[in-house]
């Protein structure tokens, strides 16, 4: 049994036999206890070449970490070294592999999107509309446990700051023997904790009240967007666009604030560096107050129909003949929303 308070050399781990898929950094398989993880190797650094390579290493260890921690599942992850042969060494993160080593067929989200043959968009688009229809109206798992995971994630996502969530890199498991269709554990949140942000942009969001409010606010945000206007998170949280999304605010608002400090206790017995520990320890100490605590006090004291209308107006969208009509029947009708009364979490 690994321990996530230790670091682990990989190097002489038996390899596997999977390979995997992804833009963000090499993978590479191997055998631990004759289970699979997948290795994770650093990803370049696109935006800032001086930052630390192993941060985006770290950020994914960690947010898987804090999903498990708030009781929904994700990867489980380890963090390590592993020596190339050409004697590089490389700080890495070992994933356990959910296929089991072929028991299970991953499917994101993206092909599931794609078999809603009346989407207004492909299977991998992000326009929030078109997402939330393709969960109202696919056939393969329940809408109303789809729906609740869906906003699940994004509110733990909101709190993590996990600016690369896309219908590519979440899904489900179809059991290879019987057919079943599961939802996948949470997977790739190698984008949380402002990976990119070195010592120097860390200290000015630590001590400047204005770069902090940016990185709150303004970035990172989701990927999904609406009127190709991608969504800050306290907005998506707090638009009133659907009343799934309402109960999994009040209820994750809840478990965030209860598990908090499993969380900071975590963080500090995780073995990384303690600069990273008190930077990790303060980001989501002011995501929670600001983004998690400040979603639900809306949802509780304003009506959706409000925050709606704020959210319309906010994103430039004048009226709900502005969006296609089954958009708009999805979102607006009161029929809908009659069936969203009914439905249980």
């Amino acid at each position: 049994m690994l321990d996530q308070k230790k670091r682990y050399d990989f190097t002489n781990c038996p390899r596997g036999r999977s390979t995997y898929r992804g833009a963000n950094g090499s993978k590479i398989s191997i055998l631990i206890n004759n289970e699979e993880y997948m290795l994770k190797f650093p990803a370049p650094a696109k935006k800032n070449e001086n930052m630390h390579y192993s941060n985006g290493i770290v950020c994914e260890f960690l947010g898987s970490s804090i999903f498990n921690i708030l009781g929904i599942p994700a990867q489980q992850t380890y963090l390590g070294s592993f020596r190339y042969p050409n004697g590089k060494e490389y700080e890495v993160v070992a994933c356990k592999d959910f296929n089991e080593m072929g028991k299970y067929t991953s499917n994101d989200f993206g092909s599931l999107k794609n078999s809603v043959i009346t989407s207004s968009e492909g299977g991998y688009g992000t326009d929030l509309f078109s997402i939330l229809d393709a969960i109202e109206n696919q056939l393969y798992v329940d809408p109303g446990k789809l729906s609740q995971f869906f906003w699940e994630m994004n509110v733990v996502d909101a709190f993590i700051g996990n600016f690369d969530r896309h219908n590519g890199n979440w899904g489900f498991l179809t059991n290879n023997r019987t057919g079943e269709w599961s939802m996948a554990p949470i997977y790739d949140c190698g984008s949380s904790l402002y990976p990119q942000a070195d010592d120097e942009i860390r200290y000015k969001i630590m001590h400047d009240k204005q770069e902090l409010n940016t990185r709150l606010y303004q970035r990172p945000i989701s990927q999904f967007m609406i009127e190709k206007k991608k969504i800050a998170y306290h907005d998506l949280l707090q638009s009133g666009l659907s009343p799934d999304c309402d109960k999994v605010v009040m209820k994750m608002a809840e478990v965030i604030n209860e598990k908090f400090p499993a969380v900071l206790r975590f963080i500090r017995e995780a073995p990384i560096k303690e600069t990273d520990k008190d930077f990790f320890t303060f980001v989501l100490d002011q995501r929670k107050i600001n983004i998690i605590d400040a979603s639900l006090g809306k949802v509780k004291r304003i009506s959706p129909e409000e925050r709606r209308n704020l959210f319309y107006e906010k994103y430039n969208i004048s009226s709900a003949k502005e969006i296609s009509n089954s958009q708009s029947a999805y979102h607006m009708s009161i029929e809908k929303e009659k069936i969203y009364k009914g439905r249980s979490l």
